[in-house]
């Protein structure tokens, strides 16, 4: 470790066991830094001072950081100071790995760390009796200082015994204990004291808040504070988060590393690209099961090894819209409000090779005592690999394909009046009805569906029809009102199907429907008033759900399954029929039957102006 002598600015490298007191400096890089060399360059004087500061060209930001820092050691009684500026020989690439990977113990290790803030101007007024600091007019200054949103400075902020913060004068501002209120809410950490506990998505969130000049040094800002190593490589871009994650992972089984969400992840991994996946993680816990004994994580060549509760969407009591080869993973970890554990969703490539769908979020299902015994039974040795070009099964979708039974929904009484697609496919991409019987494909690009595409078909139950024998008969009892609108969605490798009822006052377009309610790009997350199911005007309802077809590993392909229970007429309160309810479903208000779901004046539908729609049957998104 090289220091800098705080009376006479001369650098000497110590070994760990001859290291003196020091303090050290924290600080953000301005341009007009002094670096090893510049200080080597400088010739001294007799008395081993330095000369004038100009005559050598340090004249700046950089030298009135050094000096200042330097007189406030020396009045504090140190003779020595650490500024990584001039203290790193940075033209050395194993001096430099050596500081990188050392810099959280250097830190920890020093007897007071001084923050300079050099973009707060004024001192902020302190009411010691209180112990605390009066919010006045710099206080947003101090709040609003870059310091708190570079990425090194986060484990400056954490590591040393003790820090205080000084203003572009070296007005002395506080130190952390009195200045905690302020720096928690900029920061968003809670309790700097308790860095121990903390799990590593908490960690990541703090970390989410800042940015760094270099992509590789938000991974390399934050070895020390996961207490792991690993040597920098400058070039590897967003790699380098993921060599850190795989380096938490050699140390820790805290799950909670994949409780992050990224909408815009295409690569399919459990891990993520940046700590800004982990911006709305800040309150994650860990959840620890004490009578199951997990199997070690393992980096195979089929991608990351982990053992999860695996259970299908129809499982557990939460609305979803994907296709059902989209599976829960359930995470040893649970949200601040809580006991329910996480979990994330996962799409299933074959055997037990999945992907992750990172546009589904973190989803909190609604916890009682049978899903939690399914998880307890549903552990699942998975497979999660990151992007790779070279395996088919993750980069090699040239194609998608979508197809919905015409037939079967004509044969249940309902006709297509429109449909709307979101983009112009070329002429090789229009809908076929000819390739498979009773059904119309469409071919989709998977450049265009990665963008995001919605496809939107509107169907209405017809009455009496003439010479019209593909109802068979089944037209009886349905209405005008009998109209629901079918919504299939991609964004990001993610297929969605919803229903969207249809209001029989307004003659509104598709595209202008769609227009009301939904949002550029994946709208299926953002909009909650999509279901997969929806009660007409007649009592009928009609479900749908999207199936995942078998098809080569270029090409995936979704099917459109529709299912419809008629209405059916109560008995009475002394009726003992075989109609009498004898479950309920987990959504309130719709008690379900033998022989399908009805309404009653119980269990009225809820009503919206336009549309109607079915409460959610959990929770999903951001908790």
């Amino acid at each position: 470790m090289r220091l800098l002598k705080t009376s006479t600015y001369l650098l000497q490298e110590f070994t760990s066991s001859d290291t003196p007191k020091y303090a050290i400096l924290s600080h953000r890089w301005e341009g007009q830094e002094v670096t090893f060399q510049e200080l080597q360059a400088i010739s001294l004087g007799p008395d081993q001072k330095l000369e004038t500061s100009e005559e050598h060209g340090l004249a700046g930001t950089g030298w009135s950081k050094i000096k200042g820092s330097c007189t406030q050691a020396r009045d504090d009684g140190y003779a020595w100071i650490w500024i990584d500026s001039c203290c790193i020989d940075k033209t050395s690439s194993a001096e430099l790995s050596e500081a990188i990977n050392s810099m959280f113990v250097w830190y920890k290790n020093a007897e007071v760390c001084y923050a300079y803030l050099s973009d707060v101007h004024f001192a902020l007024n302190k009411n010691w009796f209180h112990n605390s600091i009066n919010i006045e007019g710099s206080s947003d200054e101090f709040r609003n200082s870059k310091w708190f949103t570079r990425g090194w400075t986060l484990q400056e902020l954490l590591a040393p015994k003790q820090l205080r913060f000084f203003s572009h004068r070296w007005v002395d501002l506080g130190n952390r204990e009195t200045l905690w209120p302020a720096v928690s809410d900029t920061t968003g950490i809670e309790d700097w004291r308790n860095i121990k506990t903390a799990t590593v998505a908490q960690k990541m969130s703090w970390a989410s808040r800042r940015e760094t000049t270099r992509t590789e040094d938000r991974a390399y800002s934050l070895m020390g504070l996961f207490g792991v190593n690993m040597p920098p490589l400058y070039g590897e871009g967003e790699n380098a988060f993921i060599r850190l994650q795989l380096e938490i992972l050699r140390i820790s089984d805290d799950e909670s590393i994949f409780a992050w969400e990224d909408p815009t992840d295409d690569t399919g991994g459990l891990l993520a690209r940046s700590p800004d996946a982990f911006r709305k993680s800040g309150d994650v816990k860990r959840l620890d099961n004490m009578h199951y004994e997990k199997p070690p994580y393992s980096m195979t060549n089929k991608g990351l090894r982990v053992e999860f509760p695996v259970l299908s969407l129809s499982t557990v009591h939460v609305e979803f819209l994907d296709a059902d080869d989209t599976f829960l993973a359930f995470l040893q970890c649970r949200s601040a409000e809580s006991y329910g554990m996480l979990a994330i969703l996962l799409r299933r490539i074959r055997g037990n090779l999945y992907t992750k769908v990172s546009s589904g979020g973190l989803i909190l299902p609604s916890w009682n005592d049978l899903i939690q015994e399914q998880v307890d039974n549903g552990y699942r040795m998975v497979q999660v690999k990151q992007e790779d070009d070279s395996d088919l099964s993750f980069a090699g979708i040239l194609q998608y394909r979508f197809s919905i039974a015409i037939d079967a929904l004509e044969f249940e009484g309902f006709k297509e009046t429109s449909r709307w697609l979101s983009w112009r496919p070329p002429a090789q991409g229009q809908w076929d009805s000819k390739a498979v019987p009773g059904e119309e494909t469409i071919s989709i690009d998977s450049r265009i569906a990665d963008q995001g595409i919605t496809i939107a078909m509107e169907f209405k139950g017809f009455n009496g029809l003439e010479n019209d024998q593909s109802a068979l008969g089944r037209t009886e009892g349905f209405s005008e009102s009998d109209r629901f609108i079918m919504i299939f969605n991609m964004y990001v490798g993610r297929a969605r199907l919803a229903l969207l009822k249809r209001s029989v006052d307004l003659d509104l377009s598709l595209g202008f429907i769609l227009g009301l309610f939904v949002q550029p790009g994946d709208w299926m997350t953002a909009d909650r008033l999509l279901r997969s199911s929806a009660r007409l005007g007649s009592g009928t309802m009609v479900t749908a759900q999207l199936a995942r077809k078998p098809t080569d590993l270029w090409l995936r392909s979704y099917k459109a399954n529709f299912s419809f229970d008629k209405p059916v007429e109560m008995h009475s309160e002394n009726d003992s029929g075989d109609l009498t309810p004898e479950r309920y479903p987990p959504w309130p208000g719709y008690p379900e039957y033998p022989q399908g779901r009805v309404m009653t004046p119980e269990a009225p539908i809820e009503a919206m102006p336009n549309f109607s729609f079915f409460e959610p049957r959990g929770r999903t998104g951001e908790f």
